[in-house]
């Protein structure tokens, strides 16, 4: 999935923003955080914490138009269970002359 960027309008008292998307998980790596250009920390100890879908940050961050910029990396990954009998050989199988790597691999 690509990332997905929000960007606010910062004033120099509001300190919590809330974001368009609810992040899956709130984790230091799921976010890349920049107030004026510059790289926030993820935790209460740094520059700011991400609770469902409210971003909040320590210190409010100074006015400016769209100065804070929030990068999602991830979401929820949904796996998918293949159901039985649902691979056949022909999906299995590959083609010596497109993969050159796949044959030198099969022939070790």
């Amino acid at each position: 999935a690509s990332p997905h960027i929000d960007e606010f309008n910062g004033n120099g008292s509001t300190t919590a923003f809330t974001l368009t998307q609810t992040p899956a998980a709130a984790s230091a790596n799921n976010f890349i955080v920049f107030v004026n250009n510059v790289y926030q920390r993820y935790g209460s100890s740094y520059a700011y914490t991400v609770s469902g879908a409210t971003l909040t940050f320590t210190s409010a961050p100074p006015s400016g138009t769209n100065n804070i910029q929030v990068i999602q990396l991830s979401q929820a990954n949904t796996l998918n269970t293949v159901a039985d009998g649902a691979v056949t050989q022909a999906k299995l199988s590959f083609d010596p002359a497109d993969d050159a790597t796949a044959l030198a691999i099969a022939l070790g």
